[in-house]
């Protein structure tokens, strides 16, 4: 039937299936095929590795539904992809917090400074981390303002400036996510963008998060 779902056509098929990947996975299906259409930012994900993704489905099999971990390959097939991947170079970091007062605000004076202030690559990946998760635990209130300055002083940044803050980039997601805590994740995370036919590889426990394309 053309509506089968294809691991249930392997499973009564099992000749479908190369030896060589029979060896490896048995007659279970090792990927999952999706086509994406991409109209407006999707939410920030991580996936666990492989032992992490099996004591997730042991202990919350409701929320996990399979033992497997989750890494991606995402290839731009009909024209540029646009996405965010991974955390950007800790010295870019530096320069959005000493720029953007409204981030720094947010992020808070201590994990601000902490970042500054390390010394070595070890320190400023700590740094970060408290950066990053300080920002995701602000209050909904707090997040929300910060936006809405930062967006009412965009138009007054010159053109150079605004270039260098990507403002483009984050009034396109703040548009479409007034308020969301997950707008100041531009200044976080890489800025990818995929050309037709490029392809790019998503390991366990790096965040990203698909954006147009």
């Amino acid at each position: 039937s053309s509506n089968e779902p294809l691991l249930n056509h392997l499973l009564s098929n099992v000749d479908s299936l190369g030896d060589e990947e029979k060896k490896v996975f048995g007659t279970d299906l090792p990927f999952l095929f999706k086509a994406l259409s991409v109209a407006k930012a999707l939410s920030i994900q991580a996936h666990p590795n492989k032992k992490h993704a099996e004591e997730l489905f042991a202990t919350r099999p409701d929320l996990y539904k399979d033992p497997n971990h989750k890494p991606e390959m995402v290839t731009a097939w009909l024209g540029p992809f646009e996405a965010l991947c991974g955390f950007r170079p800790v010295a870019d970091i530096k320069f959005f917090l000493q720029e953007i007062d409204e981030l720094a605000a947010v992020v808070g004076k201590s994990a601000c400074e902490a970042l500054v202030k390390a010394e070595s690559d070890s320190g400023e990946m700590q740094a970060l981390r408290e950066c990053f998760s300080a920002l995701m635990n602000t209050s909904e209130e707090s997040i929300a303002s910060a936006l809405k300055q930062f967006e009412q002083r965009i138009p007054s940044l010159s053109a150079e400036k605004k270039d260098a803050l990507q403002c483009d980039l984050f009034t396109r997601i703040a548009t479409d996510f007034p308020g969301d805590v997950g707008c100041w994740s531009v200044y976080f995370m890489n800025y990818v963008v995929l050309q037709e036919g490029e392809s790019m590889f998503l390991g366990p426990n790096v965040p990203h998060a698909y954006i147009f394309g």
